[in-house]
């Protein structure tokens, strides 16, 4: 399967950290280029999956964000807009939500303030 796999909230843990996947809005999964899909309980405990060489650059396939605004809604990576805020907290302090629009991360940040990311400025494989 080649799109994003569901996860269990509350009883799935995460790839990363081994607790439980609670905050849908911050879940995290990525999916190896055979198809597996490993989840995470926010952004940060993907990155630090991925720089602790669980899975290679050359191996990673898709990338999806939880859609901040609506639930059950799976962004794909290159194409979410990030918001990165000491104000939105994540389970593992991440502290990043994501967006399907330009529109909405604006309109999120004038109650967050923060910082506006794109997967390609967090991704630890992407060329700086």
């Amino acid at each position: 399967n080649s799109g994003p796999q569901p996860i269990n909230y509350g009883s799935d843990a995460c790839d990363f950290c081994k607790m439980n996947i609670v905050e849908e809005q911050f879940a995290v999964q990525c999916l190896n280029k055979k198809g597996k899909s490993y989840h995470f309980d926010d952004s940060y405990c993907m990155i630090s999956f991925l720089k602790n060489g669980m899975l290679r650059s050359e191996d990673l396939g898709t990338v999806y964000f939880s859609d901040f605004n609506k639930s059950g809604r799976w962004l794909i990576a290159d194409s979410a807009y990030l918001l990165h805020s000491d104000s939105i907290h994540t389970p593992m302090r991440g502290n990043t939500a994501s967006f399907n629009t330009e529109q909405e991360r604006t309109e999120a940040m004038t109650k967050y303030s923060g910082n506006k990311l794109l997967w390609k400025d967090i991704n630890p494989f992407a060329k700086k």
